[in-house]
């Protein structure tokens, strides 16, 4: 990972000169010396190496000296801190302190929670939220506003539970927890105490099956698979620090995961098309943020599952391509997008602004019952796969401090048309990839598939409808259970009627008729009947409990 970072600072963030700042335990030590020797196989000058004493008394003299010194160097270029968060987070007061403008470079280890919250403790943090912290790169082995829906499913369920958001530790934790459940499950295990030792050996044979892709088993952190060493093959993810979270960083590096989809690797060498990081060849991928602010949702008609929108959707990125290059895939019609509204470039970050009128397909991310439905949006580049692009909510710009205050915000402003029945239920943002056929594409001839993947934006509102209903007198997640049996119980009971010839006074009416009505109400989010609860209305539903006690 440090030979990544090394390779991030000198071929991404353009810097030809470092400073290391490290301390004397081993942890420091080892990152600092990686960090050197990468450095100096890629022509990235090391101007000066400051080591400190972690258990020196007078720590905080020794770290102002040094970073004392650093203000006198008259080029001393970007700063590698090679340390435990505790030291860094007071080196980083004092850069920032002494109006050093240098990019600060960190290990992973600034990820996980602990130097935010140990930069909170300052003034001016706590008045300026990010005042310290903006703008510091950091690796993490995963970021939620790049990961797929599981993740933010995750994420959600997580600070429903907790109250705060997961760092990747818990992400991480739970995709391994999820890995043994499967092995578990399809090991072929007895569970029993005198197969112990073999069903282990089962469940390590399943888990080294896990070779490749086609055999990976997808969670939060992404696909998971083990190579030859059992090592997990998981991307490095570079963040920067913004407003107190780390977002992703406006170019990400990515393993190619087959050579041979790949033309002409030196071609895409000399292009800067891909990087060779120790050893491995990487993918140079552009993040661009994308933001969606709704107007308004209306012409509602899930009969038909259409509806009309009218929203703003902006784009902030690096780099010479096409924005507005994109195919939205559950447009009723072909959009179009016109000039944008607004448009401004800041240095080397562009920034464009659409206004979009057009009616879209509903429940395009997944079907529900007839009672609630998904709307929202979901496009991406007609030209630019996922190794060249990759879109990810602009949590930032969409002010988004949970996806529930966004949601709150959007009902405030009646998002949806007055005159509709419906109200707004969750709302969710994310990423994933889009799998299209190369259709012979001589680039893609002799690549690993025929396969060409696209890196996919979407968004999704669930709604519901905006009135008492007695369907929802069972909750959802009990309605499979409730379904199945009380469909065992009225099978149950017609048998035992039939077979014993009971007369109407032998018969268990009332668990008949509360058996019936279990049924009907359960039945609601079961998708096979659907289309006959749709059709069913309150007044009927006593007649149709009669009938089956007729039957």
């Amino acid at each position: 990972m440090i030979g990544f970072l090394a390779n991030y600072t000198r071929k991404v963030l353009n810097q030809e000169r470092v400073t290391i700042i490290h301390e004397d335990l081993p942890y420091g030590s080892y990152l600092a010396n990686v960090f050197e020797a990468a450095a100096g196989d890629l022509g990235l000058q090391v101007v000066k190496r400051w080591e400190f004493r972690s258990k020196d008394p007078s720590l905080k003299s020794s770290l102002a000296k040094i970073v004392a010194n650093l203000k006198r160097e008259k080029d001393s270029g970007a700063i590698f801190l090679a340390t435990h968060v505790e030291e860094g987070s007071q080196l980083v007061k004092l850069i920032k302190d002494a109006q050093l403008d240098n990019q600060i470079i960190t290990p992973d280890s600034f990820a996980g929670g602990k130097f935010l919250e140990t930069l909170a403790s300052y003034p001016l943090e706590r008045d300026r939220p990010g005042y310290y912290s903006d703008g510091i790169y950091v690796t993490t082995p995963l970021i939620f506003d790049i990961a797929n829906e599981q993740a933010q499913l995750f994420k959600r369920a997580y600070e429903q539970r907790y109250g705060e958001s997961p760092i990747w530790h818990a992400a991480y934790a739970y995709d391994s927890a999820k890995i043994l459940v499967e092995a578990l499950k399809h090991s072929g295990v007895e569970g029993s105490s005198d197969s112990l030792q073999a069903d282990r050996q089962k469940v390590k044979n399943f888990l080294a099956g896990l070779t490749g892709i086609n055999k990976a088993l997808e969670g939060v952190t992404g696909i998971n698979y083990f190579d030859k060493q059992g090592n997990s093959q998981k991307p490095v993810t570079m963040g920067v620090f913004q407003n107190q979270q780390i977002i992703s960083a406006s170019t990400q590096l990515h393993q190619v995961r087959n050579l041979k989809d790949i033309p002409n690797i030196q071609q895409a060498l000399a292009q800067g098309q891909i990087l060779k990081v120790d050893n491995r060849y990487m993918y140079k991928t552009n993040v661009v943020y994308t933001g969606i602010k709704v107007n308004q949702l209306r012409k509602l008609d899930m009969n038909n599952q259409k509806f009309e929108a009218d929203f703003y959707l902006w784009f902030r990125f690096q780099g010479d391509f096409k924005p507005e290059d994109i195919s939205f895939l559950n447009a009723v019609e072909p959009v179009i997008l016109e000039d944008p509204i607004k448009q401004k470039e800041d240095g080397l970050i562009k920034y464009q602004v659409y206004h979009v009128q057009a009616t879209f397909r509903a429940d395009y991310l997944k079907a529900l019952s007839f009672e609630r439905h998904v709307l929202g949006f979901n496009f991406r580049h007609n030209t630019l796969k996922r190794n060249q692009l990759i879109y990810i909510p602009d949590v930032m710009g969409m002010e988004m401090n949970g996806e529930n205050s966004l949601l709150q915000k959007m009902k405030k402003e009646r998002v949806l048309e007055k005159s509709s029945t419906w109200s707004m239920e969750q709302l969710w943002f994310f990423q994933d990839e889009e799998q299209v056929h190369a259709l012979g594409d001589p680039s893609s001839l002799g690549a690993s598939d025929y396969a060409e993947t696209f890196s996919r934006f979407n968004m999704g509102i669930q709604i519901k409808r905006d009135e008492l209903n007695i369907w929802d007198l069972i909750p959802r997640q009990y309605t499979y259970p409730l379904f199945f049996l009380s469909l065992l119980l009225v099978c149950t009971l017609t048998w035992t009627e039939k077979k014993y010839s009971l007369n109407a006074w032998e018969k268990p009416l009332w668990l008949s008729l509360i058996t019936a009505w279990v049924l009907l109400l359960s039945s609601s989010e079961v998708l096979l009947l659907n289309w006959l609860v749709a059709r069913i209305e309150l007044h009927s539903l006593t007649l149709i409990v009669i009938c089956i006690e007729v039957l």
